[in-house]
C-alpha cells in the first residue's frame, strides 16, 4: 500500500513537471511549422533569431520577443534555458505550497496518527499527501500565468547555471548538463516529500 502511493505520487509530479517541459518544447516546433504562411514583420524577426542560434546556444540574445506571441511560446523560444526555468518555478511552488497545505493540517493529520502502528502511520500520512498534492495541483493551474512569466525574466539567469554546471563538470554535452539540473530538481521535490511524511510520523 505504501508503495503505491509513493508511486501515484511521483507519477503526478513527473507528469506535472514533464507536461510543462513539453509544452514548452512543442512551442518552438509550433513557430517553426507555421512559418511558411507568416507575414508578420515581428514574428519573422523570430524566425530569423531561431535560424541564427539553436536551441543550445545564450538565448539571453533574445530581449524582446513578440507581444503577440503567447506566453509558452516565448518561454518556448528560451529553448533548455526556459525549460529549467520553468522547473524551476514548478519545483518552488510544489514545495512551498505543499509546506503550507502541510502546515495548516498537521494537527489533524497528527491527531489520527496516534493510535496507529508506524507501517499504519507512514500509509496514512502517504495518503493525506497525495490528498494536498492534488489541491496543490488545483492551485498550479491558477497560478501557471504567474510561473511562465517568472520563468521568462528567469530564462537568461537559468542559461547561465547551465553553462556554469557544464564547465564545473567538465562535460562536453550542454543538453546533459540540462538533463542533470532538471533531475536535480525533480529529485529535491521528492526529499521535500519525503522529508514531510518522515517528520509527520516520528514527530508527534
Amino acid at each position: 500500500m505504501i508503495k503505491i502511493i509513493f508511486i501515484l505520487s511521483c507519477i503526478v509530479l513527473f507528469f506535472n513537471i514533464s507536461y510543462g517541459f513539453y509544452q514548452s518544447q512543442s512551442s518552438i516546433k509550433h513557430l517553426l511549422s507555421n512559418r511558411k504562411h507568416c507575414n508578420n514583420k515581428n514574428l519573422s524577426s523570430i524566425y530569423r533569431i531561431i535560424d541564427d542560434i539553436s536551441i543550445k546556444s545564450t538565448p539571453a540574445t533574445i530581449e524582446n520577443p513578440s507581444n503577440q506571441l503567447s506566453l509558452k511560446h516565448k518561454l518556448g523560444i528560451y529553448g533548455q534555458s526556459g525549460l529549467l526555468a520553468y522547473g524551476f518555478m514548478n519545483f518552488s511552488y510544489y514545495s512551498v505550497a505543499m509546506i503550507i497545505a502541510w502546515y495548516n493540517t498537521r494537527a489533524i493529520i497528527q491527531k489520527n496518527l496516534i493510535a496507529l502502528s508506524l507501517r499504519d502511520r507512514v500509509a496514512s500520512t502517504s495518503l493525506q499527501v497525495v490528498k494536498l498534492l492534488v489541491l496543490v495541483w488545483a492551485g498550479s493551474q491558477v497560478t501557471k500565468a504567474f510561473r511562465i512569466s517568472l520563468s521568462l525574466v528567469l530564462a537568461p539567469y537559468a542559461d547561465k547555471v547551465i553553462t556554469w554546471s557544464q564547465n564545473k563538470m567538465k562535460i562536453s554535452s550542454r543538453s546533459l548538463a540540462f538533463s542533470i539540473l532538471a533531475s536535480s530538481l525533480l529529485a529535491s521535490t521528492f526529499i521535500i516529500y519525503a522529508t514531510i511524511i518522515l517528520y509527520t510520523v516520528f514527530v508527534i
